[in-house]
């Protein structure tokens, strides 16, 4: 059986995470047109403000996500923005963080004859970083074992780097490009 303070305390942070979340979907309407957003997600304007409102129960259904995040492409109010056509993925970080996860932009590998391998590594090994430091500091104190753990993420890291970064320098010498070829 589950103690009545646990149920309360679980519900609260539930109430928090949504009431969060919903703030960071209020912000949307500064930096995109909604009534374009609405059309995109075929869904009633009225509608539409009602999931922005931090204060309206009117809630982005899961299955929305998705949709709501690559509308957004489209409908930026800042028109270099809307060029770039990138989606705004504030909520979806958001959801990342609150997950303890690195949000990166996945490195989409070209029919090319180049070994990618290095890149997905300096992904990897980020990611790890980020997440050995994130858990040492989530208590408030960084412990001898903590730290080392950190070190050692960070040295994997920098090893990374420099591979890629001696690579690099290869080709800048060169004075020639590195051709991808199919």
């Amino acid at each position: 059986m589950v103690p009545t303070k646990k149920i309360l305390s679980e519900d609260r942070k539930k109430h928090d995470t949504q009431v969060g979340l919903k703030h960071i979907l209020a912000e949307y309407s500064t930096r995109h047109d909604t009534r374009e957003l609405a059309k995109k997600l075929d869904i009633e304007y009225p509608t539409m403000m009602r999931k922005l409102n931090p204060n309206d129960d009117q809630d982005l259904h899961v299955s929305e996500l998705v949709k709501f995040i690559e509308a957004t492409k489209y409908t930026w109010k800042d028109l270099e923005l809307r060029k770039a056509e990138e989606p705004d993925l504030t909520l979806l970080d958001e959801i990342e963080l609150r997950l303890g996860r690195v949000v990166t932009t996945a490195v989409k590998r070209p029919k090319y004859d180049f070994d990618f391998h290095g890149l997905s590594r300096l992904i990897k090994e980020s990611s790890e970083a980020t997440r050995a430091i994130s858990e040492a500091f989530t208590d408030g104190k960084v412990t001898p074992v903590e730290a080392e753990n950190c070190i050692k993420e960070l040295h994997d890291l920098v090893y990374i780097s420099m591979q890629l970064i001696q690579h690099l320098e290869k080709i800048e010498m060169s004075g020639e490009a590195f051709k991808l070829t199919t």
